[in-house]
């Protein structure tokens, strides 16, 4: 999310927001808020946890010239998803705080923006990753590592006989397809785009000419 300006004097909830980074959430606070999780599902015995990559939500960007099915927004009967993105960013509705439709990316959808997106969501993704991949080494009746992040310290937690976690990268990998974003708000997926995260999370990723993966250079 975060706000349409990249650097702010001061973020909502302080600490856990980067004022040079749009207000977003640091990637501190997201790997503590992570580990939490984890540390509560890890005691339910016999569960297996499936942690999903974050979706690339620089991709929308490649979007920005495609129609929307938006017709009351000034003059265009029909905006694009760059109109659209611009001009709820301006008037700040339906969505409030004029932050507009994730407007951080895409209000202009500069390079700048574009990268920033991307690098934000990379350190998210990596440290899903990395923590799934620490809390998969740890033995049944072991504790969760204790550590201090983002301001709080946390861990602890006894892993419960037979837990099993799993991480997929596939979402990340995924290229997605302007059929697959919702044309109302250019964002959300739409029913296709829906049925794609399920079925690539469901048997794993596979490319093809229809369903095209990229590496993570960005």
């Amino acid at each position: 999310a975060g706000t349409l300006d990249k650097t702010r004097m001061a973020c909502p909830q302080v600490g856990d927001q980067d004022p040079n980074n749009y207000c977003r959430t640091t990637p501190a606070a997201f790997e503590r808020e992570f580990r939490k999780g984890l540390d509560l599902l890890i005691t339910v015995p016999q569960l297996k946890v499936g942690v999903a990559s974050l979706v690339r939500v620089s991709q929308l960007c490649n979007h920005e010239k495609e129609d929307s099915c938006v017709v009351d927004l000034g003059p265009l009967p029909t905006p694009s998803c760059g109109d659209l993105w611009d001009t709820i960013s301006d008037i700040g509705k339906p969505f409030g705080l004029g932050h507009g439709i994730c407007g951080s990316l895409t209000k202009d959808c500069s390079d700048q923006r574009i990268t920033d997106a991307y690098e934000t969501a990379k350190a998210y993704h990596d440290i899903l990753e990395n923590v799934t991949a620490e809390y998969v080494s740890i033995a049944a009746g072991a504790p969760s590592p204790t550590v201090t992040i983002g301001g709080q310290t946390v861990g602890g937690a006894r892993k419960a006989e037979n837990v099993a976690l799993a991480f997929s990268n596939a979402p990340w990998l995924y290229k997605f397809q302007s059929t697959q974003i919702s044309c109302c708000d250019c964002f959300h997926p739409s029913r296709p785009g829906q049925d794609a995260i399920a079925r690539i999370l469901f048997d794993g990723v596979t490319c093809s000419s229809s369903d095209v993966c990229c590496g993570a250079s960005g």
